[in-house]
């Protein structure tokens, strides 16, 4: 499963809120994935809900999966619940 796969089903779970942050997630996937990877990925994922700021992954190429509202807080851009 993936990272982003793994986000989606814990909101489809109820698990973290619809805005999240990093505090919110790591509990859940910190046996899936690295510490780094579970801070890091979110914000190189996403972009500001503008489009004018856009992550480091997202500006080589990548789809964006999150929509950056704010200091490390986060909201899946087509979320399942």
């Amino acid at each position: 499963m993936t990272f982003w796969e793994s986000i989606r089903d814990l909101r489809k779970e109820g698990r973290i809120p619809r805005r999240w942050c990093v505090a919110d997630i790591l509990p859940h996937l910190r046996g899936q994935f690295s510490v780094n990877t579970i801070r890091t990925v979110p914000a190189n994922q996403s972009i500001s809900v503008d489009g004018k700021e856009k992550g480091n992954y997202v500006l080589k190429g990548a789809k964006p999966e999150a929509y950056r509202l704010g200091d490390g807080i986060y909201e899946l851009i087509h979320d399942p619940a």
